[in-house]
């Protein structure tokens, strides 16, 4: 029953930005990121994709409430992403969300979306700018070409898995196992 409201919370700050957005802002992080801890695992999937919308869903396309919150939802939701200086929820939640969270296709096309539309902001700034125009048409390519990619990338970590266990069964001791290697 938490979703509704959240989604209530998405279409009037959407909608009506000023002044709601401004006024969920200072409570929207800790909303958000204890009611991620409370549901199940549907719902979190939901939530991730609203959150993803986030990103740009301010009128001038910016985040909806704000870089420092959304920040720090995404890394109390992720983990840490670099070295960005927000504050952020103890260990033990990322942990915890970390070995239940999924990549679907939706989240990275809409990484590699938000990513485009970075440098788009940024060629706006400096027209000029071929490193920017160039990264744009990559990125372009890799979406259109993205079914291909997936694919590749499948077959890559399949391959992978299988070289690494053969290499350790070779040596006739166990892999390591990924999880406690920083």
């Amino acid at each position: 029953m938490k979703l509704p409201a959240f989604y209530l919370l998405d279409a009037i700050s959407k909608n009506v930005h000023e002044p709601y957005a401004r006024r969920f802002a200072p409570v929207v992080s800790r909303l958000f990121l204890d009611t991620y801890g409370q549901v199940d695992d549907a719902t979190r999937q939901k939530m991730e994709e609203m959150l993803i919308t986030w990103r740009t869903g301010s009128p001038n396309r910016t985040e909806l409430f704000g870089a420092v919150n959304q920040i720090a939802i995404e890394r109390g939701v992720w983990g840490d992403r670099g070295d960005l200086s927000v504050s952020r929820p103890a260990e033990p939640r990322r942990k915890r969300y970390s070995k239940t969270f999924k990549i679907t296709k939706a989240q990275v096309l809409s990484e590699l979306q938000f990513a485009i539309d970075l440098k788009r902001r940024a060629l706006q700034a400096n027209p000029a700018d071929l490193d920017a125009q160039h990264k744009i048409e990559v990125m372009q390519q890799v979406r259109v070409h993205r079914s291909f990619i997936i694919d590749m990338c499948s077959h890559f970590s399949l391959a992978a898995e299988t070289m690494c266990s053969r290499s350790w069964r070779d040596t006739g001791r166990t892999a390591p196992d990924h999880e406690a290697t920083p």
